[in-house]
């Protein structure tokens, strides 16, 4: 019973921001999707002037391609949707709100104060029985020798 008392107290702590946070993605995901796309076909343009075109320049023969520039194309459009996911995880990671910490300072001294003298009394209790072995041990040989 306790557990669900604990559990049902954690759902209802949700602020109200929280109860949107999976629509707030998918509106995310989907703007990410549709800037890609936009930005895909100039990003395309851009990486094949700045490299392939500059590889012809220099060696003097143009170079073959092996993928179609279409889906090249599609390949930067998804790179450029996975980096603004990433970045926007990085973003919101960094954001988030934390938990509070369930246990305080003072909380955690007392427990190693018992914690001690829990060590110290069975500590004790271990140096009594050894004494108490002991001296049957003595009683046996002087009953003995």
């Amino acid at each position: 019973m306790a557990f669900e008392d604990e559990y049902v107290r954690r759902s209802k702590k949700k602020s109200s921001l929280q109860k949107f946070l999976p629509l707030i993605g998918l509106l995310l995901i989907i703007s990410f999707a549709a800037i890609s796309f936009i930005l895909m076909k100039p990003a395309h343009e851009f990486l094949y002037t700045q490299f392939f075109e500059a590889q012809e320049i220099r060696n003097g023969t143009p170079l073959e391609d092996s993928f179609s520039r279409d889906e090249v194309q599609y390949v930067v459009g998804v790179a450029i949707f996975v980096i603004l996911i990433m970045v926007s995880g990085l973003l919101y990671a960094a954001g988030a709100p934390k938990e509070k910490m369930k246990v305080t300072e003072r909380e955690l001294k007392q427990e190693k104060l018992r914690k001690e003298a829990e060590y110290r009394e069975m500590k004790r209790r271990k140096q009594a029985i050894n004494k108490a072995v002991a001296a049957e041990r003595e009683r046996k040989q002087r009953r003995n020798g």
